[in-house]
């Protein structure tokens, strides 16, 4: 089988890698034999994180072609196009950006060739241009299937959905989730607890430039700063890690090194070098406990260590990160280990880390029908588009 994964992937974050390995992983459950064509905007940044990265695609198989192609080539998306089974978004928001229009080309020249094509763990939003919103529309209806990461995502997408099109809409789990619960199933038994055989890890913690992502001019930077000195006095050792270390998009060490050398604190070390997923999962897992700020960094602790707190940066009431929260969160774990950046009201050198041995746990039934349905709906949108 040759699918055709496109996205947001040459700027891809820890977060989109994870997707791209879930994506993997729920293929992999249904063939085992599988080629995949990666469509990058930056083909050389794609080739350092496959690189990276191929070991754990590999230990769902035993082997799996990777190729890379220029996205912004239309002749080698078409050739890309043409030799696949299916063409996926595979991750990443559907929002206001002028590379919407690649994937709006892709999926009509794919259906034009009689191929299948699917949104696959898709977030939505900030979408908000009419252009856009009409790209997405486009997007829909050229789509075989749609699977989105959360049911308010869900809704959002069947909100600009014609009729004929409402049957092909689902939401799942991300499939990043699958990824990190799946390393957890193979390299960490989920019933075993083995972190005492790296005691005194550390704290790990993730923050973003939110003055890049807002276009404003050092707003947020002392709120942000001012969480990690509260922090810092209060574990032993602070580790910050990117969870993306390319320019466009915003790399997590221009801020974390610029944090660090302002507060000019012992016990606070940058992550420099970046980490490959593997990388990434064990520190994690063996962290005395973890902070997050990206989406999938609070992702990533919460399934592989649940002695995490969490810095929302979105919509309080129906941004991603409430919405993961509502999804998982249905005893109330989170509810003193949590702050949003963006109330004006929050104290934010109240984020207090509790002692307690106590880590969040999750159902691993859920992950299991998730995959199902994912498999299910894959294996129906291929017969239909037969």
């Amino acid at each position: 089988m040759n699918i055709c994964i496109l996205g947001w992937y040459g700027t891809e974050t820890l977060g989109d890698r994870a997707i791209l390995d879930g994506i993997i992983y729920i293929f992999t459950a249904i063939e085992s034999n599988i080629r995949i064509s990666i469509g990058s905007l930056y083909p050389i940044v794609t080739e350092r994180t496959i690189f990276e990265d191929i070991n754990i695609y590999r230990s769902h198989t035993g082997f799996i072609d990777v190729t890379i192609f220029d996205v912004k080539n239309k002749k080698d998306l078409h050739e890309a196009i043409e030799q696949a089974h299916f063409v996926i978004m595979g991750g990443g928001p559907l929002m206001d950006l002028i590379e919407l229009y690649i994937i709006q080309h892709a999926f009509k020249y794919a259906k034009k060739l009689g191929k299948t094509t699917a949104l696959m763990g898709c977030g939505y939003g900030p979408l908000k241009k009419k252009e856009y919103i009409r790209c997405v529309r486009n997007i829909i209806h050229s789509s075989d299937l749609i699977v989105m990461r959360s049911e308010s995502c869900k809704e959002n997408i069947l909100s600009l959905c014609d009729k004929d099109d409402i049957h092909k809409v689902f939401s799942s789990i991300d499939p990043a989730a699958i990824s990190v619960i799946e390393y957890l199933r193979r390299f960490y038994p989920l019933k075993i607890d083995n972190r005492k055989s790296k005691h005194n890890s550390g704290w790990l913690m993730n923050i973003r430039d939110l003055d890049y992502v807002y276009n404003t001019q050092d707003y947020y930077y002392p709120r942000i700063r001012l969480i990690v000195n509260s922090i810092a006095s209060q574990v032993p050792q602070l580790y910050l890690f990117p969870m993306h270390t390319f320019s466009i998009g915003g790399d997590d060490r221009y801020i974390e090194n610029r944090i660090a050398q302002d507060l000019k604190l012992e016990n606070i070390s940058v992550v420099q070098k970046p980490l490959s997923l593997q990388d990434a999962y064990d520190a994690i897992y063996y962290a005395d406990g973890c902070i997050g700020m990206r989406y999938h960094s609070i992702l990533f602790q919460t399934y592989l260590n649940g002695n995490n707190y969490i810095i929302d940066y979105t919509d309080s009431r129906e941004g991603k990160i409430k919405r993961f929260l509502d999804t998982i969160d249905t005893n109330h774990f989170y509810e003193n280990r949590y702050v949003n950046i963006l109330d004006e009201n929050e104290i934010f050198s109240n984020l207090n880390i509790i002692k307690t041995q106590d880590r969040y746990s999750f159902d691993e039934s859920y992950e299991q029908s998730s995959l199902l349905l994912y498999k299910n709906v894959i294996e129906m949108a291929g017969k239909r588009s037969l």
